[in-house]
């Protein structure tokens, strides 16, 4: 898995959007994936894993001007995860960084994301 810490609250938009996440600070020089979106666990402390969505790269449609990141959004769960020690293990890549016409279609997309990820980690769970 990576290890991360939570570091500062999502810019904003994704809680806007519906879809809080965490930015996360990534430890050192890790291997990072390619840019995209993953299905992923996510180890809160002791507590977890969840099944959750990873981010990784820019954000184009949400705020173009912003540098790289990586944000996770629990699925299932509600959890303030300011400064606290996140441990993500990203499962399958579900697609590359796009560009929206606007906000709206970015939110469905997630989603759809969110249900896709929701679908690859119940069957490793049941499988």
């Amino acid at each position: 898995g990576l290890g991360f810490v939570k570091t500062s609250p999502g810019g904003g938009g994704g809680r806007e959007l519906g879809w809080p996440t965490a930015n996360l600070q990534v430890n050192g020089r890790k291997f990072l994936p390619r840019e995209g979106v993953y299905a992923c666990w996510v180890r809160v402390g002791e507590e977890g894993p969840f099944a959750g969505v990873m981010n990784l790269g820019p954000q184009p449609t949400a705020d173009p001007a912003a540098p790289s990141a990586v944000e996770v959004h629990l699925l299932d769960r509600t959890m303030t995860l300011n400064g606290l020690e996140l441990e993500v293990e990203p499962v399958r890549f579900l697609r590359s960084q796009q560009t929206f016409q606007d906000l709206d279609h970015l939110s469905a997309q997630i989603g759809k994301d969110a249900q896709q990820a929701r679908q690859v980690l119940l069957s490793q769970v049941v499988g």
